[in-house]
């Protein structure tokens, strides 16, 4: 059996005197409150919490990284809109990510990207972006006759 692997980190800037206090709080509180879920094996509102990603506030900036396996990006999407919307993270956040496989398949090796703005997200997901080129090369070997 194989085990897959999200992994990413991003590093942000904090912005104002009480952003890292105000955030250090807030996502204590969360972990505190998605622990009790899961404790209580509530796991689907504990999932609702989104936590899952490891935290640290180091000179200034926020540090958000996978959990070790399992690092949920839309999760991260969602504390940086937030952020970003109360003022405590400029705009716009590039997220990395690569999805890694503990056996060397192929299709087993991916990742992708996303642009977070206050308004939305802009997502870049590897296979799509392969897809779409693939799908326009063929269309012009097509038109040339080849």
């Amino acid at each position: 059996m194989a085990n897959h692997y999200r992994q990413f980190a991003v590093a942000v800037r904090l912005r104002g005197k009480l952003a890292a206090a105000w955030i250090t709080e807030m996502l204590r509180d969360r972990q505190k409150a998605w622990q009790q879920l899961v404790d209580a094996e509530q796991h689907d509102a504990a999932d609702a919490i989104g936590i899952d990603f490891d935290w640290m506030i180091d000179d200034g900036q926020l540090h958000l990284t996978d959990n070790g396996e399992h690092g949920n990006v839309e999760h991260v999407d969602q504390l940086l809109r937030e952020l970003i919307r109360i003022g405590y993270v400029q705009e716009p956040v590039a997220i990395h990510w690569a999805d890694t496989c503990s056996r060397h398949r192929p299709g087993e090796f991916t990742g992708g990207a996303a642009l977070v703005t206050k308004r939305r997200t802009y997502w870049f997901v590897l296979p799509e972006l392969v897809e779409k080129k693939v799908a326009a090369l063929e269309r012009r070997r097509r038109a040339s006759g080849s």
